[in-house]
């Protein structure tokens, strides 16, 4: 055997050995499959000698298949002490992993043309493999791929930068969402050249969509109410949505709803304000309560606080809706109101004089006074029918004078006590209103006449 057939040249072209100056293999197919057929037979391994003793060839030809298949990734080497171990490679080959990928991916020369292919890239794109291999990017004319800028991309990939990017491309079957990325790829031989991976992420961008809907629509719901409008996570009190009624700001920094409505660092007390959210968490039900709030921008308010709670999957409270109806203005006119009727009262019940109201011919409120001269109590008197009071005669003339009077007029008449006797007494009618309607308060001085009888 002459030192050539000892150090045989071997040329490995994809799945084909070559072996020059090496007269005893006349098939150099058969070799190979000589050596896979071994490593199968003894799954745990065979060393060089092994194989090569086993299919009768030279030990340094065995190496050299054995390095070109490893390289190929047919068979795997591992060493065990001074010697090596071949096995068959677990691998799957790369055109069957292109092929079972979901993305769709293109490799490129430095040319930029095509050179590989899988089918997910040829269903995504709707093209033919045969149909674009060999063929330069730019004249491909792929939907949504070929704009100059993918372009310029895909140069700068070719040259080692490593980027991504988002695209939509048009189907038949309508629009579908891409994350293209751009990897730059050695070959075998030293060239350099990019892959192009495109992840279908349709299905992820229509719910991104789908959600920003939903959050759009919430926002313009919130922004309906012209009230307070907010949710509170019910475990930090940290304000999680608002609408711009609430007047909070900015909530990108967890602000807590203590310091945002009433400017404390800690959650409100219960005997200066009631806490709606722990209210919540333990009667598990809406709540109302009544708050002083203070704003950021904008005078200190009264506010009706409504909270609901919202249950999580193990029915505990998760987080809070509140709505807060501004009462600032009601609780001004309670006051207005219990001064004025202290006033009244003070007034109204201290005079020397029976003082009664009538709207729509009956009696709304009547004094102490009032109702001691007649024989009734306060309670008895009040909502009491004109007609019961004056008789007939005298009805007749205070009603007329209600319809025509302007000012304050006087006028006789006999008044109807509770035991059934009249009393001769001078009124005083003056207008007034009541509730926006017409009423007429009544003074009365009672006469020197002696009672009679009905």
């Amino acid at each position: 055997m002459t030192d050539d057939e000892l150090n045989p040249i071997i040329y490995w072209d994809k799945i084909s050995v070559y072996v020059e100056g090496c007269s005893i293999l006349d098939d150099h197919g058969a070799i190979r499959k000589r050596i896979l057929g071994d490593l199968r037979k003894n799954p745990k391994g065979l060393t060089i000698t092994d194989i090569a003793s086993d299919i009768d060839v030279n030990r340094n030809t065995t190496a050299r298949y054995l390095d070109v298949m490893q390289m190929a990734g047919q068979v795997e080497m591992r060493k065990v002490g001074p010697a090596k171990l071949y096995t068959l490679s677990q691998r799957v080959p790369l055109d069957a992993m292109l092929n079972i990928a979901e993305d769709g991916i293109l490799t490129f020369d430095s040319d930029l043309k095509v050179i590989r292919t899988n089918n997910s890239c040829a269903t995504s794109l709707e093209i033919e493999p045969d149909a674009v291999l060999g063929k330069k990017l730019d004249n491909l004319s792929l939907p949504g791929l070929s704009e100059d800028w993918i372009l310029s991309l895909m140069s700068d990939a070719a040259r080692g930068k490593e980027c991504d990017f988002k695209t939509s491309i048009e189907r038949e079957d309508g629009i579908r969402h891409f994350r293209v990325k751009l990897v730059p790829t050695t070959f075998y031989d030293g060239t350099t050249g990019a892959t192009m991976i495109l992840e279908d992420i349709t299905k992820r961008t229509l719910a991104e969509q789908e959600v920003e809907r939903q959050r759009n629509f919430l926002h313009r719901v919130m922004e309906s109410v012209q009230h307070p409008f907010y949710v509170i996570d019910a475990n930090d009190y940290s304000v999680k949505l608002a609408n711009s009624a609430s007047r909070f700001g900015d909530l990108t920094q967890n602000k807590k709803c203590y310091a945002l409505t009433h400017g404390r660092s800690s959650p409100c007390a219960a005997d200066v304000h009631p806490c709606p959210l722990q209210k919540v968490k333990e009667e598990k039900e809406p709540v109302t309560v009544e708050h002083i709030h203070h704003q950021i921008s904008g005078p200190t308010r009264h506010l009706e606080v409504h909270a609901h709670p919202i249950f999580d999957e193990e029915g505990n409270v998760d987080k809070i809706i509140e709505y807060c109806l501004d009462i600032t203005d009601r609780k001004q006119l309670e006051r207005d109101i219990r001064r004025l009727l202290e006033l009244y009262q003070m007034t109204a019940e201290k005079v020397a004089a029976g003082t009664f109201v009538v709207q729509h011919e009956q009696v709304i409120y009547c004094n102490p006074l009032l109702a001691k001269a007649l024989g009734y109590k306060v309670h008895e008197f009040t909502n009491v029918p004109l007609h019961k009071m004056v008789d007939d005669k005298h009805l007749e003339l205070i009603v007329n004078t209600m319809e025509e009077i302007e000012n304050p007029t006087s006028l006789k008449c006999k008044l109807r006590k509770k035991n059934g006797q009249y009393t001769e007494v001078r009124l005083t009618l003056a207008p007034s209103t009541y509730l926006d309607e017409p009423a007429y308060i009544i003074t009365l001085e009672q006469g020197a006449g002696a009672n009679q009888s009905e």
